[in-house]
Protein backbone atom coordinates (compact mmCIF):
# COMPACT_ATOMS: atom_id res chain seq x y z
CA UNK A 1 0.00 0.00 0.00
CA UNK A 2 2.86 2.38 0.85
CA UNK A 3 4.43 1.75 -2.58
CA UNK A 4 1.14 2.56 -4.34
CA UNK A 5 0.76 5.80 -2.35
CA UNK A 6 4.31 6.90 -3.20
CA UNK A 7 3.76 6.14 -6.88
CA UNK A 8 0.48 8.05 -6.86
CA UNK A 9 2.15 11.10 -5.28
CA UNK A 10 5.01 10.91 -7.78
CA UNK A 11 2.52 10.69 -10.67
CA UNK A 12 0.59 13.75 -9.41
CA UNK A 13 3.80 15.78 -9.02
CA UNK A 14 4.98 14.86 -12.52
CA UNK A 15 1.56 15.55 -14.01
CA UNK A 16 1.41 18.95 -12.31
CA UNK A 17 4.84 19.87 -13.66
CA UNK A 18 3.91 18.76 -17.18
CA UNK A 19 0.61 20.68 -17.19
CA UNK A 20 2.11 23.93 -16.00
CA UNK A 21 2.52 25.19 -19.57
CA UNK A 22 4.95 27.76 -20.89
CA UNK A 23 3.54 30.78 -19.07
CA UNK A 24 5.18 32.87 -16.41
CA UNK A 25 5.54 31.64 -12.87
CA UNK A 26 6.17 35.04 -11.36
CA UNK A 27 9.23 35.80 -13.48
CA UNK A 28 9.36 38.06 -16.49
CA UNK A 29 10.41 36.04 -19.51
CA UNK A 30 12.56 38.13 -21.79
CA UNK A 31 10.99 38.48 -25.20
CA UNK A 32 12.75 40.93 -27.44
CA UNK A 33 10.08 42.54 -29.50
CA UNK A 34 10.53 41.55 -33.14
CA UNK A 35 11.51 43.97 -35.92
CA UNK A 36 8.00 44.17 -37.34
CA UNK A 37 6.61 45.08 -33.94
CA UNK A 38 9.37 47.65 -33.31
CA UNK A 39 8.48 49.37 -36.59
CA UNK A 40 4.99 49.90 -35.15
CA UNK A 41 6.39 51.65 -32.07
CA UNK A 42 6.70 49.12 -29.24
CA UNK A 43 10.00 48.09 -27.71
CA UNK A 44 13.14 49.96 -26.81
CA UNK A 45 14.06 53.15 -28.65
CA UNK A 46 17.44 51.74 -29.73
CA UNK A 47 15.64 48.94 -31.61
CA UNK A 48 13.35 51.33 -33.49
CA UNK A 49 10.50 51.44 -30.99
CA UNK A 50 9.77 53.93 -28.26
CA UNK A 51 6.26 55.10 -29.10
CA UNK A 52 3.38 53.80 -27.05
CA UNK A 53 1.39 50.87 -28.40
CA UNK A 54 -1.89 50.00 -26.69
CA UNK A 55 -3.50 46.66 -27.48
CA UNK A 56 -6.83 45.20 -26.39
CA UNK A 57 -7.16 41.49 -25.66
CA UNK A 58 -10.52 39.74 -25.33
CA UNK A 59 -10.78 36.55 -23.27
CA UNK A 60 -13.40 34.60 -21.40
CA UNK A 61 -14.14 35.58 -17.81
CA UNK A 62 -12.90 33.12 -15.20
CA UNK A 63 -10.01 30.81 -14.61
CA UNK A 64 -7.82 29.57 -16.12
CA UNK A 65 -8.31 31.87 -19.14
CA UNK A 66 -8.51 35.25 -17.41
CA UNK A 67 -5.71 34.61 -14.90
CA UNK A 68 -3.38 33.15 -17.53
CA UNK A 69 -3.77 35.97 -20.04
CA UNK A 70 -3.58 38.74 -17.40
CA UNK A 71 -0.26 37.30 -16.17
CA UNK A 72 1.05 36.97 -19.73
CA UNK A 73 -0.03 40.53 -20.62
CA UNK A 74 1.74 41.91 -17.53
CA UNK A 75 4.93 39.95 -18.26
CA UNK A 76 4.96 41.01 -21.91
CA UNK A 77 4.39 44.68 -21.07
CA UNK A 78 7.20 44.56 -18.49
CA UNK A 79 9.60 43.09 -21.07
CA UNK A 80 8.54 45.49 -23.86
CA UNK A 81 8.61 49.18 -22.89
CA UNK A 82 5.83 51.24 -24.41
CA UNK A 83 3.45 48.31 -24.93
CA UNK A 84 0.30 48.02 -22.84
CA UNK A 85 -2.31 45.29 -23.06
CA UNK A 86 -5.82 45.86 -21.73
CA UNK A 87 -7.41 42.49 -20.97
CA UNK A 88 -11.19 42.64 -21.41
CA UNK A 89 -13.29 39.71 -20.24
CA UNK A 90 -16.65 38.36 -21.38
CA UNK A 91 -19.15 35.81 -20.13
CA UNK A 92 -18.13 32.37 -21.45
CA UNK A 93 -21.76 31.57 -22.34
CA UNK A 94 -21.87 34.38 -24.92
CA UNK A 95 -18.18 34.90 -25.67
CA UNK A 96 -17.96 32.98 -28.97
CA UNK A 97 -20.89 34.85 -30.54
CA UNK A 98 -19.74 38.21 -29.12
CA UNK A 99 -16.24 37.74 -30.57
CA UNK A 100 -17.51 36.51 -33.96
CA UNK A 101 -20.05 39.35 -34.26
CA UNK A 102 -17.43 41.98 -33.35
CA UNK A 103 -14.94 40.57 -35.87
CA UNK A 104 -17.53 40.65 -38.65
CA UNK A 105 -18.57 44.20 -37.67
CA UNK A 106 -14.92 45.33 -37.62
CA UNK A 107 -14.89 46.50 -34.02
CA UNK A 108 -13.19 43.61 -32.22
CA UNK A 109 -10.12 43.91 -30.02
CA UNK A 110 -6.61 43.58 -31.48
CA UNK A 111 -6.27 40.06 -30.07
CA UNK A 112 -9.01 37.56 -29.35
CA UNK A 113 -9.07 34.21 -27.67
CA UNK A 114 -10.74 31.72 -30.01
CA UNK A 115 -11.08 27.98 -30.11
CA UNK A 116 -9.28 26.43 -33.05
CA UNK A 117 -12.51 25.27 -34.67
CA UNK A 118 -13.85 28.84 -34.81
CA UNK A 119 -10.90 30.32 -36.70
CA UNK A 120 -11.39 29.31 -40.36
CA UNK A 121 -14.97 30.60 -40.69
CA UNK A 122 -13.64 33.99 -39.49
CA UNK A 123 -10.37 33.99 -41.48
CA UNK A 124 -11.46 36.95 -43.64
CA UNK A 125 -11.65 39.08 -40.48
CA UNK A 126 -8.28 37.91 -39.13
CA UNK A 127 -4.69 38.90 -39.81
CA UNK A 128 -2.60 35.99 -41.13
CA UNK A 129 0.71 35.42 -39.39
CA UNK A 130 3.50 37.58 -40.82
CA UNK A 131 6.74 36.02 -42.09
CA UNK A 132 8.56 36.89 -38.87
CA UNK A 133 6.21 34.42 -37.13
CA UNK A 134 5.93 31.74 -39.85
CA UNK A 135 9.70 31.71 -40.46
CA UNK A 136 10.14 30.25 -36.96
CA UNK A 137 7.98 27.24 -38.04
CA UNK A 138 5.51 27.41 -35.15
CA UNK A 139 3.67 24.39 -36.57
CA UNK A 140 6.58 22.23 -35.41
CA UNK A 141 6.15 23.45 -31.82
CA UNK A 142 2.56 22.21 -31.43
CA UNK A 143 0.63 18.99 -31.67
CA UNK A 144 -0.50 18.81 -35.33
CA UNK A 145 -4.14 18.34 -34.29
CA UNK A 146 -3.99 21.47 -32.12
CA UNK A 147 -2.31 23.80 -34.65
CA UNK A 148 -4.55 22.55 -37.47
CA UNK A 149 -7.47 24.50 -35.98
CA UNK A 150 -5.53 27.74 -36.50
CA UNK A 151 -4.43 26.96 -40.06
CA UNK A 152 -6.80 27.73 -42.95
CA UNK A 153 -5.96 27.04 -46.60
CA UNK A 154 -2.27 26.80 -45.70
CA UNK A 155 -2.16 30.14 -43.83
CA UNK A 156 -1.62 30.45 -40.09
CA UNK A 157 -4.25 32.65 -38.38
CA UNK A 158 -3.51 32.05 -34.71
CA UNK A 159 -1.42 30.26 -32.15
CA UNK A 160 -2.82 27.89 -29.56
CA UNK A 161 -1.92 27.88 -25.89
CA UNK A 162 -1.39 24.18 -25.14
CA UNK A 163 -2.40 24.54 -21.47
CA UNK A 164 -5.75 26.05 -22.56
CA UNK A 165 -6.39 23.78 -25.56
CA UNK A 166 -8.28 24.10 -27.83
CA UNK A 167 -8.09 27.86 -27.18
CA UNK A 168 -5.49 30.23 -28.57
CA UNK A 169 -5.02 33.79 -29.77
CA UNK A 170 -5.83 35.35 -33.13
CA UNK A 171 -5.13 38.87 -34.39
CA UNK A 172 -7.95 40.98 -35.81
CA UNK A 173 -7.50 42.20 -39.39
CA UNK A 174 -8.42 45.67 -38.08
CA UNK A 175 -5.56 45.84 -35.56
CA UNK A 176 -3.51 49.00 -36.05
CA UNK A 177 -0.49 47.23 -34.53
CA UNK A 178 -0.76 43.70 -35.94
CA UNK A 179 3.00 43.09 -35.66
CA UNK A 180 3.00 43.79 -31.93
CA UNK A 181 -0.20 41.77 -31.54
CA UNK A 182 1.38 38.79 -33.32
CA UNK A 183 4.51 39.13 -31.20
CA UNK A 184 2.32 38.91 -28.08
CA UNK A 185 0.46 35.89 -29.53
CA UNK A 186 3.82 34.19 -30.06
CA UNK A 187 4.87 35.02 -26.50
CA UNK A 188 1.56 33.85 -25.05
CA UNK A 189 1.75 30.56 -26.93
CA UNK A 190 5.00 29.86 -25.10
CA UNK A 191 6.79 29.41 -28.41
Amino acid sequence: MKKVTCLAILFIVLLSAACRGGGPSGETRPTPINDLASAEGGGAEESGGGQAVALRLWVQTGDPHETTYRALADAYAAANPGVTLAVETFDPATYASTAADALVAGNAADLLQLAGGAVCPLAAQLSPAPAVITDTDPQAAFDPALIAGFTCDGALYGLPRASLAPWGLVVSANSAAAGVAWDFARFAAGE
